[in-house]
């Protein structure tokens, strides 16, 4: 299933949003720095546009996907205003960039899977370990979960990623793992990954119940996928 946790969570915030209303005191007030949670109620989820893309023009998907999540984009979609929603764009990306890996994709990609593969990968890794939304990199990581499900014989290529997003500071307060640290954990799982020394003692320190909670059940045959 495409839309995970990250997905939910955004169109969560569309519903209540929308039902917000603006006070009189908020008329032509803007402000400089938006919140990054904040929901932009009149978005359009584009997630089945990309996901078309995925099939119809998947060149098109990747020159997207690079242009969204380069350096210079991703920098200055967290200091302008204009560009502060467009993380919204990011998470149906990382969706549709799954989709390469769907068997039943295989033939609209042709003889050219393996290089749409490729060019999909290194986008979700830039997604996972660059991006300054959260919610991204979360839906980043759901989305390689995707893939692990759809393709195993590749799941060696995400250790590596996953392992660092683990131990990224950005996905930890004051000890305390965020949610996505839930996410990365049960993606190690579900793709037969070891888990090293250095990530164990990490997440049995970790002040979130959840995260601590994956631990003690990893060496278990009950552990199952979440």
């Amino acid at each position: 299933m495409i839309l995970g946790r990250a997905f939910a969570i955004a169109l969560l915030a569309t519903a209540s949003l929308a039902t917000a209303s603006t006070g009189p005191s908020d008329k032509g007030r803007r402000s400089a720095r938006p919140a990054k949670s904040a929901f932009r109620a009149d978005a359009k989820w584009r997630l089945g546009d990309f996901l078309e893309l995925s099939r119809r023009d998947p060149d098109r998907l990747v020159k997207l996907g690079k242009a969204y999540f380069s350096e210079d984009r991703l920098r200055r979609s967290s200091r302008e205003t204009k560009l502060v929603f467009e993380w919204q764009d990011r998470i149906a990306i990382v969706g549709a960039l799954s989709d390469f890996f769907d068997p039943a994709a295989e033939t609209a990609l042709g003889a050219r899977r393996a290089h749409f593969r490729k060019e999909a990968k290194a986008l979700l890794v830039r997604a996972v370990l660059d991006d300054t939304s959260l919610l991204v990199r979360d839906a980043a990581v759901e989305a390689i979960r995707r893939v692990q499900r759809m393709q195993p014989g590749l799941n060696r290529d995400w250790l590596a990623p996953l392992v660092k997003a683990f131990e990224d500071d950005r996905n930890v307060i004051e000890g305390e793992g965020l949610f996505i640290r839930e996410t990365i954990l049960t993606a190690l799982r579900e793709g037969s990954h070891p888990l090293s020394a250095a990530v164990r003692r990490s997440a049995r320190r970790d002040r979130n119940p959840q995260v601590r909670e994956l631990i003690k059940a990893w060496d278990t045959s009950a552990y199952g996928k979440l």
